[in-house]
């Protein structure tokens, strides 16, 4: 069994598999693969857990059925870690036009490993995968880690990443739906 999908990945044969550090309990294997519509339970599943670990249960809306459509669209990729047959984490992604740069960006949704395999490699191999995904079109990746969240930014710093704080606003439609009244006449 070829452990990745993604042709991109196929040609790095050093994201394919590794192994955790010799210091660590016993070694066992670390793959990825890109998510099919057919792991949208999965995904569903490891979403609500990071969710669960954010303390943000309630903004989690969509379904397993919904994961199942979304893993079928091509601006979407998910892709998951193994530590054999186990999986362990995951990193989302959307491919989106960035309108400063003139040019589409892949942009973070979550990486998440789960808290018994941390520090073994998979977070840092998940982000080399999308780096991977990226280089062929030179593409900026973009993502946010909450501001307290210190061992995400180290991490984030190790991968070469720049950080800037900056804060993040969501208007749901329940929030601006009410200032209709107040809108100006928009033309198409």
């Amino acid at each position: 069994m070829n452990p990745v999908v993604s042709p991109a990945l196929e040609r790095a044969p050093d994201l394919e598999t590794r192994t955790m550090n010799e210091h660590m309990a016993p070694p066992s294997l670390i793959f990825i693969r890109q998510a099919t519509p057919a792991d949208a339970a999965l995904v569903d599943e490891m979403v609500r857990e990071i969710a669960h670990h954010e303390g943000t249960m309630d903004a989690v809306v969509a379904t397993t059925a919904d994961w199942e459509r979304m893993l079928g669209r091509a601006d979407v990729t998910v892709l998951l870690a193994f530590a054999g047959l186990e999986p362990i984490g995951y990193v989302s992604m959307l491919r989106r036009l960035d309108l400063w740069l003139g040019t589409d960006v892949i942009g973070l949704d979550d990486l998440w490993i789960r808290p018994l395999h941390r520090n073994r490699g998979a977070g840092e191999l998940l982000m080399n995968a999308v780096a991977e995904l990226a280089a062929d079109d030179a593409l900026t990746v973009v993502w946010g880690a909450q501001l307290g969240n210190e061992a995400a930014h180290r991490f984030y710093r190790r991968l070469g990443a720049h950080l800037t704080t900056k804060v993040v606003a969501a208007w749901t439609p329940e929030r601006y739906l009410g200032r209709r009244s107040n809108r100006p006449d928009v033309r198409r």
